[in-house]
């Protein structure tokens, strides 16, 4: 976000004439770039051999209730109530999130009077803050755990959607932004460690994949919540508060999820690409 958001000012201004947006161009362009990135990223990738480790690592002994050691279907993972109590995890921090995500600029020009260009400059900005976090909570849960991680994520935010509303200091409300974007993306660096902790490595693609769709769901909720408030009441700013209550209960979700569910035997795998 931090590079592609002055890369699309830039090229939309690039193709832009007196009579023609460059709209059609700009996502053109942009998807051109991410398919080369993309293909790079793909023709480099090995997947290690079985039991292939680096030379001299020693595995950190974990104790941790949590973990499977077994690797469970994605048919049987479905049946359990923890794919469903972390999909719903993911779910009310991407809602929370994208809440703020969706309409950062009105939000912040709205509680303080600054110009749309100055707080879209910040703002921008602000986004390193949704990389950091999935680095910092991602480690933070290696060593509390992946419930304590995400109950914090969540009780953090209450503090913060519930004191958003009256804040009309840019400069806090930027900090109070960073602290919101901080957790967003610390949900994203923890919910793999989450499910794969549950349901193990062999069906990874398959468990996380289902369980993102939590991410797309949210992506509708949140944008649509927040634009039913704006229509109502006439303010973005008025589902701040709604959005803390709603954190305040997903604080339950994460802690209660604490049994690790069964799997069924799995047949051989199939050959799959390894390094040299």
């Amino acid at each position: 976000a931090f590079i592609a958001s002055p890369l699309s000012v830039w090229l939309m201004a690039h193709f832009s004439t007196p009579t023609h947006v460059g709209v059609a161009e700009t996502f053109i362009s942009l998807g051109v770039i991410y398919l080369a990135f993309m293909w790079v990223g793909a023709a480099i990738v090995r997947v290690p051999a079985p039991g292939w480790k680096p030379e001299g690592f020693t595995p950190p002994v974990v104790e941790q209730k949590l973990i499977t050691r077994n690797d469970v279907y994605v048919y049987d993972a479905i049946k359990t109530p923890q794919f469903w109590l972390i999909w719903a995890v993911l779910f009310l921090n991407v809602t929370a999130g994208i809440i703020i995500i969706s309409n950062a600029v009105p939000i912040m020009t709205e509680l303080t009077g600054a110009s749309a260009a100055v707080v879209a400059g910040l703002y921008a900005s602000l986004s390193l803050f949704n990389g950091f976090g999935r680095l910092f909570w991602g480690w933070l849960s290696d060593r509390i755990g992946r419930r304590y991680a995400f109950a914090g994520i969540f009780g953090i935010q209450v503090l913060v959607f519930f004191v958003m509303g009256s804040i009309t200091s840019l400069p806090l409300l930027c900090v109070a932004f960073a602290i919101v974007l901080l957790c967003y993306g610390g949900g994203f660096g923890t919910m793999p460690a989450y499910n794969a902790d549950y349901f193990g490595m062999r069906n990874y693609g398959s468990n996380y994949g289902l369980n993102l769709t939590a991410w797309g769901c949210a992506g509708l909720a949140g944008p649509w919540f927040a634009a039913t408030v704006q229509h109502i009441t006439g303010s973005y700013a008025g589902a701040l508060q709604p959005a803390a209550i709603m954190l305040s209960v997903a604080i339950i979700f994460p802690l209660i999820s604490d049994q690790s569910p069964g799997a069924r035997k799995l047949p051989t795998p199939r050959s799959v690409r390894t390094s040299s």
